[in-house]
């Protein structure tokens, strides 16, 4: 009867804690993808004004 008890406490913990993981690996992989997603803006914004430079000395 007290292994009933015990295994049923430890299920409810284990699937709590598994939720909360879950949620945790899902947030670390959106703040990523956020990182990354400025990360290249950043790098097309670069490639831009890079290009922008030598257009302008060309003309110049």
């Amino acid at each position: 009867m007290i292994d009933k008890f015990i295994y049923e406490g430890l299920h409810f913990i284990m699937k709590y804690a598994g939720q909360i993981n879950s949620w945790a690996w899902r947030k670390h992989a959106k703040i990523l993808r956020t990182k990354q997603d400025i990360a290249a803006k950043k790098l097309i914004r670069d490639q831009e004004n890079r290009d922008y430079l030598e257009e302008l000395k060309k003309k110049l």
